[in-house]
């Protein structure tokens, strides 16, 4: 999972904000890896099978759902910093 940081300066080079983004890919990369790897299909009988793969779409589906909420959450703009005083 990679880790953006990116620091907007204001015009006389001061910090205005600070700019975090982290990339999801590493998990979505584990869950395929593991459904390829140690697919139910491969360890159980048909019906199992069948229940297991139910079972992980519905992981997915809540974990996607987890994402979207915690995306849609972000943080509170900040106010810029006071003048320093003269």
């Amino acid at each position: 999972m990679s880790r953006v940081t990116t620091i907007i300066t204001g015009p006389d080079g001061s910090v205005t904000r600070i700019v975090t983004r982290r990339s999801g890919c590493g998990c979505i990369t584990f869950l395929a890896a593991v459904v390829v790897l140690f697919g139910p299909a491969a360890w159980f009988p048909l019906p199992w099978a069948i229940a297991a793969y139910v079972g992980l779409g519905v992981v997915a589906v809540l974990a996607g759902v987890g994402w979207l909420a915690q995306k849609g959450r972000g943080t509170a703009p900040q106010p810029p910093p006071a003048p320093p005083p003269v």
